[in-house]
């Protein structure tokens, strides 16, 4: 098991670095210094792999969130800033295999959103509770529409763009709905 870990945070350094489609599972063994046949006992194929490498980043994106979100010396309206802007550097900093694995591995990515979208909202849901409760939240914003924001466009759904400017169009984007979801 430790030895299928290992292959799995050096699978995720290769997609995230080069692309899924980038790497084959000779680059995996080589990386690791074995041969073929040990990779392939320890992962039954590059789909499976792929898999292992998503439920991964599940793995290192939900504690950080939980993270930001019981820093609770911070205000909500912080609070929901830290964690929108988690999420945008999550997406940023795993761009190329997200985006791979969106167009390429569908299934995969389906359940990888799923999940995140599941983590997400345990983060969230206390502070909209907070805010709800303090009547912090501007009229017009329902329930939806705030869980909306987070799950959708803090994550770039579409994962369209790259470049640094757009990146920080998105932050700002960001602190804009952000600062309509309050009153």
């Amino acid at each position: 098991m430790i030895r299928q870990k290992q292959i799995v945070a050096q699978a995720a350094d290769l997609f995230i670095k080069c692309g899924i489609r980038m790497v084959s599972m000779d680059d995996i063994a080589k990386a690791r210094a074995m041969s073929k046949k040990t990779l392939y006992q320890e992962v039954q194929n590059k789909e499976n792999l792929i898999s292992l490498v998503a439920d991964h980043l599940l793995s290192t994106f939900s504690p950080q969130l939980l993270i930001e979100n019981h820093q609770l010396e911070k205000e909500p309206e912080e609070q929901l800033r830290k964690i929108a802007m988690y999420i945008l550097i999550f997406t940023q900093e795993n761009y190329q295999f997200l985006r791979e694995l969106k167009a390429h591995h569908f299934p995969i990515w389906t359940i990888f959103d799923a999940k995140q979208k599941e983590i997400i909202m345990s983060a969230i849901l206390p502070l909209h509770q907070i805010l709800a409760a303090d009547n912090s939240l501007n009229q017009q914003v329902n329930h939806a529409t705030f869980f909306y924001l987070f799950t959708h466009a803090c994550r770039l759904k579409g994962y369209e763009t790259t470049s640094e400017e757009d990146w920080i169009c998105h932050q700002n984007l960001l602190d804009i709905l952000i600062d309509g979801l309050l009153r």
